[in-house]
């Protein structure tokens, strides 16, 4: 189960569709580019639900989880 903590922002990243999936379609993805910026969602996860989340997402292989600091519509900084 996940629980919305609140949308944000991603200063100087922007959104990309440069990874190719197993199928060969386009998968998402986020670069580090000066003056972009990506909105998204914030979700609240429990522990076992991000093991298994990525279990499922080949964690290292497909991706890897990083942390980074995002900002709300009112101002505050996440970790996330």
């Amino acid at each position: 189960d996940a629980e919305i903590v609140s949308t944000a922002c991603l200063h100087d990243w922007q959104f990309v569709m440069n990874k190719r999936g197993k199928d060969g379609s386009a998968k998402a993805n986020i670069e580090s580019r000066q003056g972009e910026m990506v909105w998204g969602v914030v979700y609240g996860i429990a522990k076992s639900d991000i093991d298994r989340l990525d279990k499922y997402e080949s964690l290292g292989r497909g991706y890897r989880a990083d942390y980074l600091d995002v900002v709300t519509p009112d101002k505050k900084t996440i970790s996330a």
